[in-house]
């Protein structure tokens, strides 16, 4: 049987391999997720074309994630100086998956 210590560093190098396209400076999609981002929010309308990612379903996930913790962060009012306000939000097309 191993130590607990063991199966945690196991868990954590099985997480480092996964991790390894999203971030660091080889990662294919280290650029989109790995950096500062430039996206305004505080528009009226916010509309994100996604049509393109259902070729990589990884990354089709990962951006509608993305997109989903920006429209809750809009609603919440926690961007920028705008308070919450009333919104209507609607995603097309838009479902995660998991294994």
């Amino acid at each position: 049987m191993r130590s607990g210590c063991s199966a945690t560093i196991d868990e954590a190098k099985l997480a480092a391999i996964k991790l390894r396209s999203w971030t660091g400076e080889k990662g294919i999609y280290a650029k989109l997720f790995d950096a500062p981002t430039s996206l305004k929010i505080d528009s009226n309308w916010l509309f994100f074309d996604v049509e393109g990612l259902s070729s990589d379903p990884r990354l089709e996930t990962a951006m509608s994630m993305l997109i989903a913790n920006v429209m809750a962060t809009r609603a919440a009012g926690e961007e920028g100086d705008n308070p919450a306000s009333p919104s209507l939000t609607s995603a097309g097309r838009c479902s995660i998956h998991r294994r």
